[in-house]
C-alpha cells in the first residue's frame, strides 16, 4: 500500500495551523487605552527625535496588572502620539513613570526629566506636555 504524500502534508499543515491558533493556553486581553498626544519642550522650545515611554504604575479600572507601556517618537515640532497596542491608539489609564530618551547614537537629551517623572493619564484624550530641566 502506498501513501499519498499530499494527504500526509495537509494532515500536518491542519495539525500545525490548529496548534498555532490555540495560543498558549489564555485568551489575549488588552486592557482601555485613551488617546494620549503631546510635547516635548526645553527652555520653551520643542526637542526633537527623542523618545517618550510610559510605564504603568497603576491603573484605574479592574486589572489588578499594570499593563503595557505606551511609546512615540517626536517630530521636528517636538510633537509625538502615543501607542500601545496599534499606532496611535494612546495609553493605558493611570498613572505612569516617564522616560525620554534620544533616538540617535550620539545624541544627547539637551535636559532631562526630574527623578521619578509620573503622569495621571485620564480615561479621556490626554495632552502632555513634558518639561526637560537643566
Amino acid at each position: 500500500m502506498t501513501r499519498n504524500p499530499f494527504l500526509s502534508l495537509a494532515a500536518a499543515a491542519f495539525c500545525l495551523t490548529a496548534f498555532l491558533s490555540s495560543g498558549c493556553g489564555g485568551t489575549s486581553t488588552q486592557m482601555d487605552v485613551a488617546p494620549t498626544s503631546g510635547r516635548v519642550e526645553f527652555q520653551g522650545k520643542p526637542v526633537a527625535d527623542v523618545y517618550v515611554q510610559l510605564m504603568p504604575t497603576e491603573t484605574s479600572g479592574t486589572s489588578d496588572k499594570p499593563g503595557k507601556a505606551a511609546g512615540g517618537a517626536t517630530d521636528s515640532d517636538g510633537k509625538f502620539v502615543l501607542s500601545t497596542y496599534e499606532s496611535g491608539d494612546g495609553a493605558i489609564p493611570g498613572k505612569h513613570r516617564v522616560t525620554i530618551s534620544v533616538q540617535n547614537p550620539g545624541a544627547k537629551l539637551p535636559g532631562k526629566l526630574p527623578a521619578d517623572y509620573t503622569v495621571e493619564i485620564k480615561p479621556e484624550p490626554n495632552d502632555l506636555v513634558l518639561k526637560l530641566d537643566k
